[in-house]
């Protein structure tokens, strides 16, 4: 599964990755988010957190 972002659209697809991660989907995720640098990046720890959540971390 790929989801993309940019700006706002990263709060939707923080709900979706934190539904993944309580789900323990054995799917892969690849969240590919446009920002203008990585300081810019609103979810950058969040989402780590849901990855490392995943059955298989950094798969």
């Amino acid at each position: 599964m790929v989801v993309i972002s940019a700006g706002v659209g990263a709060t939707p697809v923080m709900a979706m990755l934190h539904a993944l991660a309580a789900a323990r989907t054995e799917r892969e995720v690849c969240w590919v988010h446009g920002a203008r640098n990585g300081a810019e990046h609103s979810f950058r720890e969040e989402s780590g957190a849901c990855s490392a959540r995943s059955p298989a971390p950094g798969a």
